[in-house]
């Protein structure tokens, strides 16, 4: 077993764990504890605000050190995390403000593990086979998206929404124990420019001279990301379409379950095999995504299925409450966007690692994930806004139209010169 199919290996298993704690998390703010619009989407920016906030200087840290000891103690810390939630459930203890301490801490411990994971994965991952290494991490994240999506409905209904969460905090076990078993050495990354790994001299560190310049150290390498973003084009373009798509993640997020569950009236074990069919639309998504590429080159391809997933998202925005058709509706949603979202999300993921500097990689992600918290924290207090003043129902229109509007211009602008084939012809 190489040391990339560890990896891949434990990640899959540990999407499938956090995909069920995202329902079961919700699912506990909405029926043990009666949440609120406002609530929940005061949930929402606990688990976003400490990604926005840390999200640069885990950048900095993702490009300091090495960076496999960082993602397994960010596992092994959200293993702990989430299994106080259970744990409180079976004491009597369990309340909102516990939901909201176990978000904030879990969103920022994630926040560090997504930006060191992807700036990890070139290391186990041969540079010629990057594209196929990210096609096959989103073709094992939709197959755990069948089987989470689908059994997690029925895990809340049958061992509680406390109950399911055990299941990813065992995941992030199993994750960790994958890391460990890389034998792959992994050089200390060094920003250019920057020292490396911080300072080791102590006596240096406590004069308050040495502090001040550790802190604009810090500082330049944290905002060198983003004027390496900011100096690519294409990754100008690239960083719209997270924005738009995190403001929809925001918006849409938010009162998602409460739109299923008070508006639609839907049974969780229902919704959840509706969930399944968009993980195993995902994997035709995968399947066709050289095809496509091919076909359209890897820039229009990448902004057109961003496009194709606001339109699937319009479907459940215009779900009637009439059992057969609102089925109907959210089955066409995961027809459409689960697919196409699969192949946004490998093509905008293998364009950023092609074309960032590898000692910047870390600080790149890090200036990525901070926009895309920063406009889902948009997008969710928006969400609790309308959804207490109107309805759920336009909130979710809201976050379909924002990934249509950006997604169509940008596909409709993409100069012909970014239209690159990545993939070799077929003999």
């Amino acid at each position: 077993m190489t040391d990339f199919q560890k990896l891949w290996a434990g990640q899959t298993i540990s999407i499938f764990g956090s995909l069920v704690s995202r329902m079961a998390l919700m699912w506990c703010a909405v029926t043990l504890l009666r949440a609120t619009p406002f609530q929940l989407a005061l949930l929402a920016l606990c688990d976003r605000l400490p990604g926005f906030f840390l999200g640069l200087v885990a950048g900095v840290w993702a490009d300091r050190v090495r960076r496999r000891p960082l993602l397994l103690g960010t596992d092994l810390a959200r293993a702990l995390l989430i299994a106080l939630i259970p744990l409180s459930a079976l004491g009597g203890w369990l309340s909102f403000g516990l939901l909201l301490v176990v978000a904030t801490l879990t969103g920022a411990l994630s926040t560090l593990f997504d930006v060191a994971y992807q700036a990890y994965v070139p290391t186990v991952a041969d540079e010629e086979t990057l594209v196929r290494a990210n096609s096959k991490l989103t073709f094992t994240a939709s197959l755990a998206e069948i089987g989470a999506f689908g059994l997690a409905g029925w895990l809340v209904q049958w061992l509680s929404a406390p109950g399911a969460l055990w299941i990813d905090a065992t995941s992030f076990l199993v994750s960790a124990l994958s890391l460990t078993l890389i034998r792959r050495p992994e050089n200390l990354p060094r920003a250019a420019g920057y020292p490396a790994a911080g300072c080791r001299d102590r006596k240096k560190l406590a004069t308050l001279q040495e502090g001040v310049e550790q802190a604009r150290q810090v500082f330049e390498e944290a905002s060198s990301g983003a004027r390496v973003v900011l100096a690519q084009p294409m990754l100008r373009r690239l960083l719209l379409g997270e924005a738009s798509l995190a403001l929809s993640g925001g918006l849409t997020g938010t009162v998602y379950l409460l739109f299923m569950a008070r508006e639609l009236r839907f049974p969780a074990g229902e919704l959840g095999l509706i969930f399944a069919i968009g993980g195993a639309t995902s994997l035709l998504g995968a399947a066709l995504a050289e095809r496509i590429v091919r076909r359209f080159g890897q820039e229009r391809a990448t902004f057109g299925a961003l496009t194709l997933a606001g339109l699937g998202m319009l479907s459940t925005a215009l779900a009637p409450r009439a059992k057969l058709l609102g089925y109907a509706a959210l089955t066409g949603n995961q027809v459409l966007t689960d697919p196409a979202w699969t192949l946004y999300e490998i093509q905008q993921t293998t364009l950023r690692q092609e074309l960032s500097p590898p000692e910047a990689l870390g600080r790149v992600n890090a200036t990525f994930r901070v926009v895309a918290l920063g406009m889902g924290l948009i997008g969710t207090v928006l969400a609790g806004a309308i959804a207490a003043r109107f309805s759920a129902r336009l909130v979710v229109l809201l976050g379909a139209l924002a990934v249509i509007l950006a997604g169509s211009y940008l596909y409709c602008t993409t100069p012909r010169t970014f239209n690159r084939n990545i993939y070799p012809e077929e003999q």
